[in-house]
């Protein structure tokens, strides 16, 4: 994730897991450690699948994660 699309600096990398190769489903997440330290605010994302020596790349999904601070304390 990063705060622009252009921006150069990564907030976060998530953890990307194939579950279904067959279906087309993967599973991406963030783990505690990693969200505990993203501030609030709007980040940008793509997820890129590779092919053997990275001979071809597909992005199979992109969109925007929203992070809202933690109300209760």
């Amino acid at each position: 994730m990063r705060t622009k699309k252009s921006a150069t600096n990564i907030t976060a990398t998530f953890d990307c897991t194939i579950t279904d190769a067959v279906g087309g489903i993967v599973s991406i997440a963030l783990d505690n450690a990693t969200t505990t330290g993203i501030a609030a605010g709007t980040y940008y994302y793509d997820i890129e699948l590779y092919t053997a020596a990275d001979a071809e790349v597909y992005r199979i999904l992109n969109g925007k994660a929203i992070v809202d601070g933690e109300v209760t304390k």
